[in-house]
């Protein structure tokens, strides 16, 4: 047995168009992709000195480069969680950091934290560790 559905054509235009609408309102809901919201780039650190796990006396020097936009005045280096002073030097688009190791850290590991902030408020941190002798 046949079954045969029969359609008036005004019937047929109305299904027709609520299944075309159903697919594309629903890519609405979600946004199109092509947002305007600008992406957090983070500030890059590099050229550790001294090397990761190198062997150092209290009050050695240390240095490193930070790239990107930063705030120079953002820049923020603790050890140990020791709060250090840095002199900040920029470099054309570099920027050098270097200090000195505290005194009070004496025969242990040592960890170098440093944070920064771009003019974007996008915050990055890394650090190293070193032997202090």
């Amino acid at each position: 047995m046949k079954t045969i559905i029969s359609l008036k054509p005004k019937t047929l235009l109305v299904v027709f168009s609520i299944g075309l609408l159903v697919p594309v309102s629903g890519a609405y809901a979600y946004g199109s992709g092509g947002s305007s919201k600008t992406t957090c780039k983070k500030p890059g650190f590099s050229e550790f000195n001294p090397p990761h796990l190198a062997e150092v006396s209290p009050q050695s020097d240390f240095s490193l480069q930070v790239t990107g936009k930063v705030q120079p005045e953002s820049i923020h280096v603790a050890v140990k969680k020791q709060a250090v002073d840095v002199n900040v030097k920029k470099q054309g688009s570099k920027i050098l950091v270097t200090g000195k190791l505290p005194d009070s850290i004496q025969n242990t590991y040592a960890r170098i934290n440093i944070s920064a902030k771009t003019t974007q408020n996008c915050k990055g941190s890394d650090g190293w560790l070193v032997q202090v002798k």
